[in-house]
């Protein structure tokens, strides 16, 4: 095998492999270039998100309405799960940000680990592009 093909097999394998791996996006490109995100366009933002502390079983509950592929006209099945702790997001799409992911419209967590005010917002993955965020809520917890 000549050096030229192997370095192209090698450039085609990093390049399969980084399209795999779903990545947060700058909310600049989202506003000002959509057509720069790979997949093509956005799921619909995920509407009517809320948040709740269960004492009993000492939880957060989010719950949020489907959002809808309007490319394939179905709902989507992965959430992105954002979390902030030092007051309502004033960046979006930031990896360290990204609580956890879902396949349905709702999510529980562990409270234990977190005090004061906390902030969440939740996107739509569609498997090429991220959701505008949900609307912000915020839970207090003592």
């Amino acid at each position: 095998m000549n050096i030229s093909l192997r370095r192209l097999l090698a450039l085609a394998m990093v390049l399969c492999c980084s399209c795999q791996q779903p990545q947060t996006t700058p909310e600049w490109q989202f506003i000002l270039a959509p057509w720069l995100i790979e997949g093509g366009g956005r799921p619909a933002t995920p509407q009517h998100l809320s948040a709740s502390y269960d004492p009993y079983a000492e939880a957060i509950n989010l719950r949020w309405d489907l959002a809808l592929d309007p490319a394939a006209g179905i709902p989507v099945y992965e959430y992105r799960i954002y979390l902030y702790l030092d007051g309502p997001p004033q960046d979006f799409y930031r990896a360290g940000d990204l609580l956890d992911r879902s396949a349905v419209n709702f999510y529980s967590v562990e409270a234990s680990p977190f005090t004061g005010t906390l902030y969440f917002v939740v996107t739509a993955w569609n498997g090429g592009a991220e959701s505008y965020p949900s609307n912000t809520v915020g839970l207090s917890l003592l």
